[in-house]
């Protein structure tokens, strides 16, 4: 499917899924966050008030709809993103209506992203997801699935930054230091046996392509940006599969 569409079949079997969540009892929370958030509109502007315990939300649902259903294909992934990021929509039903209808897109961590490959997604999740000591890295990987993800302004730039800055935070913990950059901590890990070198040299390579890099990825910008998402895409998926090695490795020599 091409990325910037959205077929009719893929949008009404996403709005009756929407539909569904949109029960009287969520209604108030719903449209609260649709209209502070996306829509952006005066919040007494929402249902109407029929009595002091009851409220009309015909008109609303009525809005939301007409929204949902004719507007860009990329409004539509914006109301998916808000439901999921408030525990309202399952981000496991949006997938799998998304993988049914061959959509070039998936949810990974309630931010729609044009990743498929269900072993790339994994290793995004679970550098994501990775606490404790290790938040921080994690953090880096978030923010840069959260560049990534905005369809309306993409910052790949600054995307494949903090992906790159996932790694460099997973070395400076497993060295028990924040100093220094990516490449002191790959060589602060080199010394150790636990790590590939190989492996390590290869990324030093990678972090030197990003220092030196014309786009400015490290550094300040010196011309337009000619990255790409193909670019960022890479980097984030990557920078996770690394991470994960990483800390894999290093939690089983601390064993």
């Amino acid at each position: 499917m091409v990325p910037e569409s959205m077929p009719e079949g893929l949008r009404n079997k996403l709005w009756n899924l929407f539909d569904r969540v949109m029960t009287p009892d969520k209604l108030e929370k719903i449209t609260f966050h649709l209209w502070f958030h996306l829509y952006k509109e005066p919040l007494d502007t929402r249902g109407v008030i029929v009595s002091d315990f009851r409220t009309d939300w015909r008109y609303t649902v009525a809005k939301i709809r007409e929204r949902f259903l004719t507007s860009e294909w990329y409004v539509v992934y914006d109301h998916l993103e808000l439901l999921i990021g408030e525990d309202i929509l399952s981000e496991q039903l949006v997938n799998a209506i998304l993988e049914q209808e061959q959509a070039a897109y998936r949810s990974v961590q309630g931010q729609i992203v044009q990743i498929t490959d269900a072993v790339e997604i994994a290793a995004v999740e679970l550098a994501a997801n990775t606490g404790g000591r290790f938040s921080s890295s994690s953090q880096h990987i978030k923010n840069a699935l959260t560049l990534l993800s905005d369809r309306a302004n993409p910052d790949y730039r600054n995307s494949i930054k903090e992906s790159i800055s996932a790694v460099e935070a997973m070395g400076k913990t497993l060295n028990g230091s924040e100093k220094g950059t990516l490449d002191d901590a790959l060589k602060g890990l080199k010394k150790r046996p636990l790590y590939n070198p190989a492996l390590l040299d290869g990324f030093r390579k990678i972090y030197g392509w990003s220092s030196d890099s014309e786009d400015g990825i490290r550094h300040s910008m010196k011309k337009t940006p000619s990255l790409e998402y193909v670019e960022a895409k890479f980097f984030l998926i990557s920078c996770s599969a690394f991470v994960n090695y990483l800390k894999a490795v290093g939690a089983d020599g601390q064993e």
